[in-house]
C-alpha cells in the first residue's frame, strides 16, 4: 500500500497509519489501533472520526465495545462523494461572497502601484512582445492615446530592441501615437529608423545625456536601462502617477522647438 497517495488524498500521518491499521485487520477495536499503531487511544479516537466523516471507514457501536470496519472500495467512493459535497458547499459560499463584495463600495483611497520587473535582453524582448496588448488597451482604455518619454538611443542602435520598435508600429493602432525625447543620435538620423512610422516623433534633448530609456502608456510607466550586457525593464501599472508624468511631458514637449 503506497501511503503517499493518501497524503494526496489531504490524509494526515496519524489518520494514514490509523487507516491502513484498519485495512489490515478488517475490523478492529479502538484499543487494538492504538497497541498495533503505538498512538494514544484519545488520538486514536480523533483520528478515526477524521476517517469516518470522509467514508473510510465504519463505526460500529452496537456492541459492547466500539468496533472500526474498513469500507475498501466503498470507502474510495465514500470519499469521493463527500470531497464533491464539500466542494459544492465551497462554490456556493464564495458565490455568495462575491455577490456580496459586488455589492461593497470601492475605497476611493490611492491603490499600491504594482510593479513587474524584468532582467536579461531576451527575457525583456519577450515581455515586449506579449505585453505590447495591454499596454495598447491601457492606451485606448485612458484615452490618452500617445506614448510619452524620453529614450537612451542605445535602445534603438540595438537591432533586436530596433526589430520590435518597427514591429509595434506595423501592428498598433492607427490613432496611437509616440513623441520622446532622445539623445541627439546618429541612429535618429538614419533614413531606417526616420521611416518606421510618420506617428513616431522624436525630439534630441538638449540637457544632460540620457542613460535610460521611460515611457508613460496608459496607466503603465516602463523604464528600460541597458547597462552593458546587464538589461533591466521596470514596468509600474499606477494610474495618477502616469497621468501626472504624462502632463509633464506633455509641457515640456511644447517648450522645446
Amino acid at each position: 500500500m503506497d501511503l503517499k497517495n493518501f497524503e494526496q488524498l489531504g490524509l494526515n500521518q496519524t489518520e494514514i497509519k490509523i487507516l491502513k491499521c484498519i485495512f489490515e485487520f478488517g475490523t478492529i477495536s479502538p484499543a487494538l489501533v492504538a497497541k498495533q499503531t503505538g498512538l494514544k487511544r484519545p488520538t486514536v479516537y480523533a483520528g478515526a472520526e477524521g476517517l469516518i466523516e470522509s467514508g473510510f471507514i465504519r463505526e460500529d457501536i452496537s456492541g459492547k465495545n466500539i468496533r472500526y470496519t474498513a469500507l475498501y472500495e466503498t470507502g474510495f467512493k465514500n470519499y469521493l462523494i463527500s470531497q464533491k459535497r464539500k466542494l459544492a458547499e465551497k462554490e456556493a459560499l464564495i458565490t455568495e461572497l462575491a455577490n456580496t463584495l459586488e455589492k461593497t463600495p470601492r475605497p476611493r483611497g490611492y491603490n499600491i502601484p504594482k510593479v513587474t520587473r524584468i532582467e536579461g535582453k531576451e527575457e525583456i524582448l519577450d515581455f515586449l512582445y506579449t505585453q505590447t496588448p495591454v499596454w495598447n488597451e491601457s492606451i485606448i482604455k485612458t484615452h490618452a492615446h500617445t506614448w510619452w518619454g524620453f529614450q537612451d538611443h542605445i535602445f534603438v542602435e540595438d537591432k533586436e530592441y530596433r526589430k520590435w520598435i518597427k514591429w509595434y508600429w506595423n501592428t498598433a493602432p492607427e490613432k496611437i501615437d509616440l513623441n520622446l525625447f532622445s539623445n541627439d543620435s546618429e541612429i535618429e538620423k538614419t533614413r531606417e529608423v526616420q521611416t518606421i512610422d510618420r506617428r513616431r516623433h522624436i525630439k534630441f534633448w538638449k540637457g544632460d545625456k540620457i542613460t535610460a530609456t521611460e515611457w508613460i502608456v496608459g496607466e503603465y510607466i516602463i523604464t528600460i536601462v541597458l547597462d552593458g550586457t546587464h538589461h533591466t525593464l521596470i514596468e509600474t501599472r499606477d494610474q495618477i502617477l502616469a497621468e501626472n508624468l504624462r502632463n509633464v511631458f506633455k509641457f515640456a514637449w511644447s517648450a522645446v522647438s
